[in-house]
């Protein structure tokens, strides 16, 4: 377990930049097409920014995925893993910004 951990973590890694950077991209597409943000945009921005890195990684640099295959894993499974971990991270950063908002907001009203 702990080997697909680390090899999840360094597919993540290698994605991340293009992760961050079409997730960016979405979101001014939903902020020029509809006004406003929330959840449910900020949800599908990331998961399109996901699959669009990972099609992009795939795209352009197959001979990269020997690595994770000579290591006795499925590339389903390694990109599975890498986007479940995507979507914990944003839930959990969504759920902690929006305490702060919602504790700067009741201590500025006392």
């Amino acid at each position: 377990m702990k080997r697909t951990a680390i090899l999840t973590f360094q597919y993540y890694r290698i994605l991340l930049v293009y992760n961050i950077a079409f997730t960016i991209v979405w979101i001014a597409f939903a902020l020029y097409g509809f006004g406003d943000l929330n959840l449910i945009i900020l949800f599908w921005a990331k998961i399109s920014g996901f699959i669009s890195a990972a099609v992009l990684q795939g795209y352009s640099a197959k001979e990269s995925y020997f690595y994770f295959r000579n290591a006795g894993y499925r590339m389903r499974r390694i990109v599975l893993q890498a986007f479940l971990k995507d979507i914990i991270n944003f839930v959990f950063a969504y759920l902690l910004i929006s305490l702060i908002i919602y504790a700067i907001a009741h201590f500025k009203s006392r």
